[in-house]
């Protein structure tokens, strides 16, 4: 049942995520820094739960998970954005080669941090830094492409593939 709901939800968060962004583009970041934070907190709610979390708790859990796959998908609208159209395809890269180290090193973490301490709850912990350092590092580009939009006349056209009007239709958040 967990497993087909992540399914479920995945394939409809997906479509809702990406008209979000194609939507509101300067308001991605908080689109992934949203679903960092929820999932954060939902595995903080089953990690310190007292005993076995009841199932509601872990249908909590696979709901915000599934939109994890989704959101990270909003790394590649940013490398399509902000790359000029020659390093889009090594922008791309990047962006898979880090979500794809991101992950691997978790999964890394978490067994090591098993072996060491034989305890679930601190071996899934080893997920915080990460989380941690992805949200810093959203909020560091967020703040440089920012200060580089305002810096661009409105008459240059295209940046990175985009016009640059569909970026500074929305106002910044």
């Amino acid at each position: 049942m967990l497993l087909s709901t992540l399914t479920v939800v995945g394939m409809i968060c997906g479509p809702i995520l990406g008209y979000l962004a194609g939507r509101f583009p300067l308001r991605r970041s908080w689109l992934v820094l949203g679903i960092t934070g929820a999932t954060a907190l939902v595995w903080t709610a089953v990690l310190l739960w007292p005993g076995r979390a009841p199932l509601w708790l872990l249908v909590a859990l696979i709901v915000v998970l599934a939109s994890n796959g989704p959101g990270s998908m909003i790394g590649f609208d940013y490398a399509r954005t902000f790359n000029p159209a020659g390093r889009i395809g090594a922008a791309t890269g990047i962006v898979n080669g880090g979500g794809f180290l991101a992950s691997m090193s978790v999964i890394a973490l978490v067994g090591v941090a098993m072996d060491l301490t034989g305890d679930y709850h601190w071996a899934m912990a080893v997920q915080y830094p990460v989380w941690l350092l992805g949200a810093v590092q959203v909020l560091r580009y967020r703040a440089k492409a920012r200060r580089l939009l305002a810096q661009l006349d409105e008459g240059l056209g295209e940046v990175g593939g985009t016009q640059q009007g569909a970026l500074r239709a929305q106002p910044a958040d």
